[in-house]
């Protein structure tokens, strides 16, 4: 059973479909078990506490962006080189990556330790009841980001090898499972957050060592550490990408980081936690959606540089395909996140955790927006030479408007004007990189922009009218709601391109890979 299971995995290394669904299932075992970790560790740390926990997890994911790009860089390169069949530049390129890895890893590492006792200061952290020393926070969350850097280095390459099935079970079941449990144990009895933070810190070194084996079983000499390369031309071509891609990353830290980092000074840390749990569903459907767009653009890559007409043609195919499945995942999250989230909350944390429903149709509108863009934001930048840079700049100047907007809103009092600024950031987003892929990909730019934004949107305005009007307090008014959801999907699946086509031939490439 167990070498029938590895031999499936093997063959199926690059299958967009079967890692996808892989990852549905894993991610959705670590989903249902994320809902259960932060009810025990709000239980065991406090609201206050927890919140403060919550802020500090967006603090060190703006210090991941100390790779300066370079993870991205690696991935897009090294896609494009396999694509071309240039292996011997392929090689120096790498033993020069991995020099730049090492260096900005420790460089790091080093910037928080001088910087620890100021940071939680300069951050306005309050000393919670058990939070312990937020010195020593700060300097384990350096190390936390400095092995981050080094693992990402082999997820970098995984990613662009098209190892897309093998890295979803360590991922889920070390990172996702096993160390928050272990953190629930220590908060449970009462150890300080540097100590909590240790397990993570250990999960990412596991797993940073499992995706080294993974390349060097895909592609051996490509998961080599040694030697290390110092070609200041080889420097330059990766800092000249990894610097678009860095622009990106900043943009899209600030995505995430931006609604913690403001609601914590302007409305406490028990805002940020209820914050955090009413948008909990639309994070862990963002996040099983945007898998799709993950597992297709590492062959999209190769596709697109590959010169062939053919595989261009290959890519416009999946291009197209992926963003239709994205819209309809999004549009059916949306609306069942509008339909069940009040109920969700009542059951998961309590009724006093619920937040009004003008700010659940601003998260909805995110979650609709972000995913049916996705597909063109991803796409943009594979498109030429040029296409990194017009998404670093892109990405850079929304995640610039959403931090604009939502420092406004908090200086209004106006806590739902932080998830509007959100989604009206993503939405400009979306429009302004579908537009580049669909002129890369010759597609009409009008038809991409009213299929990946506007029905998305109209489907949320439209469900988001529905649940003004059809409150779920009553078994009618459920039924009724769901009826009028499921019309709406229906419609806007076949808006979306969905046919009896697509669906049967969908249907037979999953059979064959079942088969096998």
């Amino acid at each position: 059973m167990r070498g029938s299971f590895i031999s499936w995995l093997k063959e199926n290394r690059t299958s967009v479909r079967s890692a996808f669904g892989m990852r549905i299932v894993s991610m959705g075992l670590g989903s249902l078990l994320g809902l259960l970790f932060p009810r025990l560790l709000v239980q065991a740390m406090g609201a206050d506490l927890y919140g403060l926990w919550l802020t500090f997890q967006s603090v060190t994911r703006l210090g991941g962006l100390s790779d300066l790009g370079m993870g991205g860089a690696i991935a897009l390169r090294t896609g494009q080189y396999l694509g071309q069949k240039q292996d011997s530049k392929l090689r120096e390129l790498l033993a020069s990556a991995r020099s730049i890895v090492l260096l900005l890893s420790s460089v790091c590492f080093l910037a928080f330790v001088a910087l620890s006792p100021w940071l939680p200061r300069w951050l306005k952290f309050d000393s919670a009841p058990g939070s312990g020393s937020l010195t020593l926070l700060m300097i384990v969350g350096g190390m936390n980001v400095a092995v981050v850097l080094l693992a990402g280095y082999f997820h970098s390459l995984n990613f662009a090898l098209g190892t897309v099935t093998w890295p979803v079970i360590p991922t889920v079941l070390i990172g996702q499972i096993l160390a928050p449990a272990v953190q629930v144990w220590l908060a449970i009895y009462d150890f300080p957050l540097w100590v909590q933070l240790l397990p993570y810190s250990a999960a990412t070194i596991a797993v940073g060592a499992l995706a080294c084996s993974m390349v060097k079983w895909a592609h051996p000499w490509v998961g080599t550490i040694w030697p290390l390369g110092f070609n200041l031309k080889l420097w330059k071509e990766l800092a000249g990408t990894s610097g678009w891609v860095y622009l990106s990353s900043i943009g899209n830290a600030i995505y995430f980081a931006t609604d913690r980092v403001l609601i914590l000074p302007g409305f406490g840390g028990a805002a940020v936690t209820k914050y955090f749990f009413n948008y909990k569903i639309c994070d862990l459907a963002t996040m099983l959606i945007l898998t799709a767009s993950f597992v297709s653009i590492p062959k999209i890559t190769q596709w697109l540089a590959s010169g062939q007409e053919a595989e261009k043609t290959r890519a416009l195919k999946e291009v197209n395909f992926l963003n239709t499945a994205q819209i309809l995942m999004g549009c059916t999250a949306a609306l069942g996140y509008l339909a069940f989230n009040d109920l969700f909350i009542a059951l998961w944390q309590g009724a006093e955790y619920q937040m009004p429903l003008s700010l659940q149709i601003a998260f909805a509108c995110n979650l609709a927006a972000t995913t049916g863009g996705d597909a063109g934001i991803q796409v943009a930048g594979r498109c030429g030479n040029n296409g990194i840079k017009q998404t670093g700049i892109a990405v850079g100047g929304t995640g610039l408007l959403n931090l604009g907007l939502s420092y406004l809103s908090m200086r209004l009092g106006f806590l739902t004007g932080i998830a509007i600024a959100t989604a009206i950031a993503q939405i400009v987003l979306s429009l302004s990189l579908g537009w580049i892929t669909c002129r890369y990909l010759k597609l009409s730019p009008l038809s991409w922009s009213a299929k990946s934004c506007l029905l998305p949107l109209a489907v949320v305005g439209i469900g988001g009218l529905c649940r003004t009007v059809l409150k779920p307090d009553s078994v009618a008014h459920v039924i009724m709601l769901v009826v009028s959801f499921g019309l709406i999907l229906l419609v806007a699946a076949l808006a979306a391109g969905v046919n009896r086509e697509m669906i049967s031939r969908e249907w037979s490439i999953i059979k064959g890979m079942l088969g096998r």
